[in-house]
């Protein structure tokens, strides 16, 4: 584990430039995901209330999946 350590701390040193793209990519990665991990919690959230309002409907049920499935 250590010998692929210094291996990549090896090339980063070389290839400063090409390690800097990857974390800037990464980061975007990150981000894009956070955004879309937040409004699925969000969404979930929203129906659920839905659900205590109107009651278990299998109906109901059928279109929140579909509608999760629509958007992610």
């Amino acid at each position: 584990m250590i010998a692929i350590t210094d291996t990549i701390i090896d090339i980063s040193r070389i290839y400063p430039q090409i390690f800097q793209d990857i974390f800037v990519v990464f980061e975007q990665i990150e981000a894009t995901t956070l955004t879309l991990l937040d409004n699925f919690i969000e969404d979930a959230d929203n129906y659920a209330q839905q659900f205590e309002l109107h009651g278990d409907d299998d109906d109901d049920i059928g279109a929140f999946t579909d509608k999760i499935t629509a958007v992610y």
